[in-house]
């Protein structure tokens, strides 16, 4: 067939953004008492969600947020902006200078939209262990101690109960026990770790608030400018496909060391090397197949090696990777912290025409929930190279 006469299957602009609209309606529906925007505005009740420094890096950080919002939704509460922490990699444990602002992740003035916010500050203002409860899911009892009161209490000077006061709900308990629970308690800790389980009705209920969330939870303004003067220049205006590619099975074991096994090290890179080739096949044909010809690989610098075997396929000029971005020079001292890179790779990757998303990767979970917002393609590799199942995990 005469590539003139075949129509691509994404038709809309690679960089249009859908706004929520009705938000009034839509949001009501999540409140027990039908209030309104401009009356949540006034609560003077509070939910802070206290993170765990345990359980993955920044974007499983955003996924628990993401629980965070809900259950403020569902117990009629201002909920407070706590921020995040450069925790990925490399990078572990909590201190002062791993923290990175609320505002720099994420649009507040978005999220507003669906529910009342406020800041730590605020919070300090109202709120003290006296008049604190701090609830959550199968939480282990030592590691909320060690957040809520070594690193929160400690480092950020935000005063909360002790593990002995911790309310920890089981898996399925209702709404009403947990109102029940919160009373008529001014402030609420909400911890992160353990099972995060929430008191919704089901599966679907469950599924139509995070996508209502997802509506709201737009990366920060700053982030969405830096990528919007990019987007000029990525692939020169042409549609593009993003590639998330991550090598998580020799991450921790071989690049950085802490396997100390030469032997095991070069048979995982081995296999995942052949998986490599074969995700690229699949790649290189689907943007054969949909005229694109241009790629934006993002991938941590374990696993580099993708581009090279992408080149063999692919014109090396027509590869894009982060050090290739056109950063503007206003915004360069931002963009080099290795937490704003990822946020402003993940707005690439949510602007592509197609993305192909890693596989068991919370990274590539995050920009595809925002893709399926808007209804944007999504591929996943593991299904797009036609990976089995018994070897996929090498992937991860």
């Amino acid at each position: 067939m005469d590539s003139e006469e075949v129509t691509p299957i994404y038709e809309q602009d690679s960089t249009a953004v859908v706004r929520p609209t009705n938000l009034a309606e839509e949001n009501t529906k999540y409140f027990s008492n039908g209030d309104t925007h401009e009356n949540r505005k006034r609560r003077t009740q509070y939910l802070i969600p206290i993170k765990t420094k345990t359980g993955g890096g920044a974007n499983s950080q955003y996924e628990r947020f993401k629980k965070a919002i809900i259950l403020a939704m569902l117990t009629n509460r201002t909920l407070v902006l706590t921020p995040f922490f450069l925790h990925g990699g490399h990078v572990r444990g909590l201190n002062l200078d791993h923290l990175r602002s609320f505002k720099d992740t994420f649009d507040v003035e978005m999220l507003s939209e669906l529910l009342p916010v406020a800041t730590v500050e605020e919070y300090r203002k109202v709120c003290n262990r006296g008049n604190t409860k701090a609830i959550g899911w199968k939480v282990d009892q030592s590691d909320y101690e060690t957040n809520a009161v070594d690193f929160f209490g400690n480092i950020m000077d935000i005063e909360l109960p002790g593990a002995d006061a911790l309310k920890s709900f089981q898996t399925g308990c209702q709404l009403d026990e947990v109102i029940s629970e919160l009373g008529d308690a001014t402030c609420v800790a909400f911890s992160t770790s353990g099972y995060l389980g929430l008191p919704l009705g089901g599966p679907e209920q469950r599924e139509e608030m995070l996508r209502t969330v997802m509506k709201y939870l737009w990366r920060s303004l700053k982030i969405r400018k830096v990528v919007d003067v990019m987007t000029e220049d990525i692939c020169h205006g042409e549609p593009y496909l993003a590639f998330h590619w991550r090598n998580k099975s020799s991450e921790m074991p071989c690049f950085f060391g802490r396997d100390k096994s030469k032997d095991r090290c070069e048979s995982i890179v081995r296999e995942v090397r052949k998986l490599a080739h074969r995700a690229s096949d699949a790649v290189s044909e689907l943007m054969e197949q949909e005229h694109i010809k241009c790629i934006y690989v993002a991938c941590p610098l374990w696993s580099l090696e993708i581009v090279d075997i992408l080149a063999k396929r692919i014109p090396r000029n027509r590869i894009i990777v982060s050090e290739d971005l056109p950063i503007p020079e206003s915004d360069k001292a931002f963009v080099e912290d290795y937490y704003i890179m990822s946020l402003v790779e993940q707005e690439v990757a949510y602007r592509a025409a197609i993305f192909v998303a890693a596989g068991y990767s919370n990274w590539s979970d995050f920009v595809t929930e925002g893709r399926e917002v808007a209804e944007k393609i999504t591929y996943d590799i593991r299904e797009l190279a036609q990976i089995p199942e018994d070897v996929n995990k090498m992937m991860i």
